[in-house]
């Protein structure tokens, strides 16, 4: 059974990542992605969330405002 585990292990290896507790403003606009923006930097510098966590984050409000723009029938 160890084997299989060390197996399944390296094919679909254990997130390593945890969700964090990291409330943004809700995004309907473009002034609400750029609050979402400047919460994440106040965030950073407050040390909470990590850089790569607010890099992630950040690229949930890009994605927001490329939709936004494309396709805004959607949103």
């Amino acid at each position: 059974m160890t084997a299989a585990k060390i197996i399944v292990e390296r094919i679909v290896p254990p997130r390593k990542d945890q969700p964090i507790n990291f409330a943004l403003p809700k995004l309907e606009n473009a002034d609400d992605a750029a609050a979402a923006m400047a919460a994440i930097a106040e965030g950073v510098a407050g040390g909470e969330p990590t850089p790569l966590e607010a890099r992630d984050r950040a690229a949930i409000v890009e994605s927001f405002v490329k939709i936004r723009e494309t396709k805004p029938q959607l949103l």
